[in-house]
């Protein structure tokens, strides 16, 4: 998030848009789920992990003004459940993270002016990811291939620390293509590529000061396409292991007015052209 003495934008027409594609993905997102809990379950597995963390902020001619990273624990839970035949079935994923990152960036001061500053971030995070899965079996190939479909929602607390921090709350709506293999064996090696694409994102500001509380602002960052990708190897005893790789690119947000209980009450926020970067180590073992 970034102080800007520049002129406001009016975001009137994308918050409506937002506001009617958030219910749009609140919608899709519980009816996937509550189909995938009505149908027996063919799997349900958990799942522990730890992800390397990194988050990048620039401004408009590519300065880098933030850089946080540091590793993040997670948690999981996973269903698979069958439809009418073994070959389609839905899924139900959610995790949860947390984690203490290193920052490195600069306090922006209302008349432009930057400050080195570090402190630490802390994370809390939980994301949910129903999602339609259709196998292509053959008896000339030696692994199956795959594809799927899936809606998801991410929400979580970024909280910078120290005397200048404040807290900011995201929520990003996205669906995901993905495209896998398989071995046909029991035991064997699986991976996935997909294409996440996110349809609408959310952020509030609050806690923030400028010599002098300031109100909560809420942004909107546009949400650009990200290629994610996971390979594995599942064990004879059905436990598996997985290194991947994730992240979301935001372009920066329009310009907001901030309240603020001192003598810059008239100055503007918003959240620069940002980028996250994930990469996993995961364990999962059926229940």
């Amino acid at each position: 998030m970034s102080v800007d003495t520049t002129a406001v934008q009016n975001g009137t027409e994308q918050c409506k848009l937002n506001r009617i594609g958030g219910l749009g993905m609140m919608f899709l997102l519980w009816l996937l789920l509550l189909i995938s809990v009505s149908v027996e379950a063919r799997e349900n597995r958990i799942e522990v992990g730890a992800e390397q963390f990194d988050w990048q902020e620039h401004d408009e001619s590519g300065k880098r003004l933030v850089t946080e990273t540091g590793p993040r624990i997670l948690v999981g839970f996973e269903r698979l459940s069958d439809l009418a035949s073994r070959d389609s079935f839905l899924s139900f994923a959610v995790h949860g993270y947390f984690g203490n990152i290193d920052y490195q960036g600069y306090l922006q001061h209302p008349d432009g002016s930057l400050t080195p500053y570090s402190t630490n971030t802390h994370y809390w995070g939980i994301a949910v990811e129903p999602g339609y899965n259709l196998q292509f079996p053959s008896s000339m190939l030696s692994f199956v291939p795959s594809l799927s479909l899936r809606a998801g929602g991410e929400w979580w607390l970024r909280d910078l620390r120290g005397i200048y921090g404040y807290k900011e709350y995201y929520g990003v709506g996205y669906v995901r293509f993905e495209i896998g293999v398989r071995s046909k064996r029991p035991s064997g090696w699986f991976s996935r590529l997909g294409i996440k694409a996110p349809f609408v994102t959310r952020e509030k500001v609050a806690g923030f000061y400028l010599d002098g509380k300031c109100g909560d602002v809420d942004l909107i960052p546009d949400g650009n396409n990200t290629v994610s990708f996971t390979i594995g190897y599942r064990l004879s005893n059905r436990a598996a292991v997985s290194l991947g790789y994730d992240g979301y690119r935001f372009s920066s947000s329009p310009r907001k007015q901030v309240s603020c209980d001192s003598q810059f009450s008239g100055v503007e926020i918003f959240q620069p052209r940002s980028e996250m970067t994930l990469l996993s180590l995961r364990y999962s073992v059926p229940l």
